[in-house]
């Protein structure tokens, strides 16, 4: 191939190849403290929690929930809700013993039948689709879907949340574990993975 007209072609290919920005994450399957939204970024810890309204406003809303299943399945699936948050009237917030502090329920939207918002405003939460969203002593914020229900739901923790959404790693709330095999060998596993919620409005 002639000298220029290799010049050519390496011009052509070397922007394309090195400058094309790569697309950012949809979905990261991150696990670590709950990150909160700062002035300077964000940061973990009981301190960065926004205190009442903030809160309220922050979270409150409806999202999309991309579900990522890991584990306890021979190949990764992707299932998509729709869920409502909304705060808990100041009684039903009140920490109980032993328990993280509740501090905002809700449930999925996308089902027949969801609980309406008035009972869930009040605390009733009253089948495997409702939600309850609380925080713990150190600023970490968790979710789960049947609550009070033994062997049910699942269990959601949060790595990061935004006036965009949140997201982080679930796992399934049941005793259950899946025996299967993975190439040569046996597996036990427990049905797993990670989410994002984006909101919506």
């Amino acid at each position: 191939m002639p000298v220029r007209l290799l010049l050519l072609v390496t011009l052509l290919w070397f922007p394309r190849h090195f400058s094309t920005p790569q697309p950012s994450a949809g979905c990261a399957a991150y696990e670590h403290p709950t990150q909160w939204p700062t002035k300077d970024g964000s940061g973990s810890g009981a301190e960065y929690v926004p205190a009442g309204s903030r809160l309220a406003e922050l979270l409150a809303g409806t999202y999309t929930v991309h579900l990522v299943t890991t584990e306890g399945i021979e190949r990764p699936v992707v299932s998509r809700w729709r869920i409502v948050l909304l705060p808990v009237d100041s009684a039903a917030a009140t920490p109980r013993q032993g328990r993280s502090k509740r501090v905002m329920v809700g449930t999925r939207t996308d089902v027949q039948r969801p609980t309406s918002l008035d009972s869930l405003r009040r605390g009733r939460l009253l089948g495997e689709t409702d939600i309850e969203m609380s925080v713990d002593s150190g600023g970490d914020l968790s979710w789960q879907t049947a609550p009070g229900m033994l062997d049910a739901g699942r269990f959601f923790q949060v790595s990061s949340v935004d006036s965009a959404g949140f997201s982080g790693r679930w796992i399934d709330g049941s005793i259950a574990v899946l025996v299967f095999q993975r190439g040569a060998i046996t597996v036990a596993e427990k049905v797993r993975g990670y989410y994002c919620a984006l909101k919506e409005r």
